[in-house]
């Protein structure tokens, strides 16, 4: 027996009531989600808005600092020592160099124009198996596309590829959801992680333990040719990423930050896998010095201290490092 409208629960009667207004008006279905996108778009664009030259952060959970707390993060500490950029990270976790690339993207789809764009990178983040996702997970950054500029990322991509493009660029019309997902990511599943982190219980120090495993594993056997390192998936989008940031008349510059936490890489390594991380850095040093692009090495200045897990920062000093080092390159004449 269908209960009466008035015995329903909230969530029921919002539901019912929401079905009866999309039978009556199906613009309805569609004018709401975006006039919300619309206002949460300005609202963006608003608080990103300065009258300072633009410094922007790109790159994975490393760079994103999510395990930070406020004032503790690489843009907090970068924003007071070079003071005349306004420093804004947009980096997520999971992004791989094509991510990267359409970080920059949007940045300048939310009304930024970098004039510094500064990119964290492992030493192995060149590396690629085969198999290689270009993208993360769900691929949503590919909705950040500027079809003004997108000449060099779809001659890149396959007929998926493009499609996902489409798909994602209709997804911006439900653009108050990414909000959504920013604040509860912000201020409930990261203050999680945070507490983890803070807490380390044994089954989490057993897990990064076997991750560390891994990791040893796979660089004891890996190839260290130059056709291994660069001829790769995402040797191939950095190169995308270092075109779109010299065609908008902005500055990259590369940060190369160790594979991981080396103190722990040097307890649990072979030499054999130690030798090949680091001609693996030199490697990568040599290749950006090739193609001209601006390098802040770091790799020897991240003490083991600084990490929680193999490829994560835990404190304010590890951060004041890279901020520091950031800020003496570009003090230089």
């Amino acid at each position: 027996m269908t209960r009466p409208f008035s015995e329903r629960t909230a969530v029921e009667k919002t539901a019912m009531a929401t079905r009866a207004m999309a039978r009556r008006s199906p613009m309805w279905v569609l004018l709401v989600p975006l006039v919300l996108s619309l206002a949460t778009w300005m609202g963006v664009r608003a608080s990103l808005s300065s009258t300072k030259p633009t410094l922007l952060l790109v790159g994975d959970s490393f760079t994103g600092n999510y395990r930070m707390d406020d004032g503790d993060r690489i843009q907090d500490l970068l924003a007071a020592d070079v003071s005349k950029y306004h420093v804004v990270n947009l980096a997520r976790p999971g992004a791989r160099t094509l991510d990267m690339a359409l970080q920059v993207h949007q940045a300048a789809l939310l009304g930024l124009s970098p004039s510094v764009v500064v990119a964290p990178m492992f030493v192995s983040k060149f590396r690629s198996t085969e198999g290689y996702i270009r993208l993360d997970k769900r691929g949503d950054q590919l909705k950040w596309l500027e079809l003004s500029r997108s000449g060099r990322f779809f001659a890149s991509f396959d007929a998926q590829y493009k499609k996902k493009v489409l798909i994602h660029k209709i997804g911006l019309l439900f653009g108050f959801f990414d909000l959504a997902e920013h604040l509860y990511l912000q201020h409930v599943q990261w203050p999680i992680e945070r507490s983890r982190m803070r807490k380390d219980p044994p089954a989490r120090r057993a897990k990064i333990q076997k991750k560390l495993k891994a990791h040893a594993k796979v660089w004891e056997a890996a190839g260290t040719s130059d056709e291994l390192l660069f001829n790769t998936g995402s040797a191939h989008d950095f190169e995308l990423l270092a075109a779109d940031v010299k065609a908008r008349g902005a500055r990259l510059i590369v940060v190369l930050i160790p594979a991981g936490n080396m103190d722990a890489a040097r307890a649990s390594f072979s030499d054999v896998a130690l030798g090949k991380l680091e001609k693996t850095r030199r490697q990568v040093h040599a290749y950006l010095k090739r193609r001209n692009i601006e390098v802040v090495d770091v790799v020897d200045e991240l003490p083991g201290r600084h990490y929680d897990d193999f490829t994560h920062m835990k404190t304010r000093e590890g951060n004041a490092i890279l901020a520091r080092a950031v800020q003496q390159h570009l003090d230089k004449p």
